[in-house]
């Protein structure tokens, strides 16, 4: 997929827990891909043969920029995302409702280049890069938000991930660094 500085697109594909694909109430299709529109502040779900079904509106992080860097799809059918660069948020969209919550953490940030920026869910986690990117010692590292309560916090401190994935093995990978989610 071609990239340029004015269009960015992060693509997840609508996977879902064979639980969470019986209930009938998630209005995406699994199988499907999700794809970020980096100009038009849009999550597009497309089929995979490029025809759209629907859009969903995703505010800008910070309220003036739309910096949609990375997309996931958790289990339970809600879409995670990470929005934005200096001060981003995890932006949560309930395709169902169309309800948005944002969550933020002191100090997160990445460095201003479209292509950084990763996030992975793992049951009631999501995972988010996060890098050095003033010059007066700010914390970096992976930060770990609870979908449940809210609360955040930094891990692997010190380390500038540009991006990081679950593998299939439920392990979380970041550069050649390997972390059991649950610990």
């Amino acid at each position: 997929m071609q990239k340029t500085s004015k269009f960015k697109r992060a693509i997840a594909f609508v996977a879902l827990s064979a639980a969470a694909a019986s209930a009938a109430a998630l209005p995406t299709t699994p199988g499907n891909l999700l794809v970020s529109d980096l100009d038009a502040g849009v999550l597009n779900e497309y089929t995979r043969s490029g025809s759209l079904v629907q859009q969903f509106n995703i505010p800008a992080a910070g309220g003036y920029w739309h910096d949609l860097r990375d997309v996931v799809q958790g289990s339970d059918g809600q879409i995670h995302m990470f929005n934005g660069t200096f001060s981003p948020a995890l932006t949560t969209l309930n395709p169902t409702t169309g309800a948005i919550t944002n969550r933020t953490f002191e100090g997160w940030s990445t460095a201003n280049n479209i292509s950084y920026g990763g996030i992975a869910v793992q049951g009631n986690y999501a995972f988010v890069t996060d890098m050095f990117t003033y010059g007066g010692g700010e914390p970096s590292g992976i930060v770990r938000f609870d979908l449940t309560t809210g609360s955040a916090v930094r891990f692997a401190e010190g380390t500038n991930y540009d991006d990081l994935t679950l593998g299939l093995d439920g392990l979380l990978y970041a550069g050649l660094s390997v972390y059991d989610p649950i610990t």
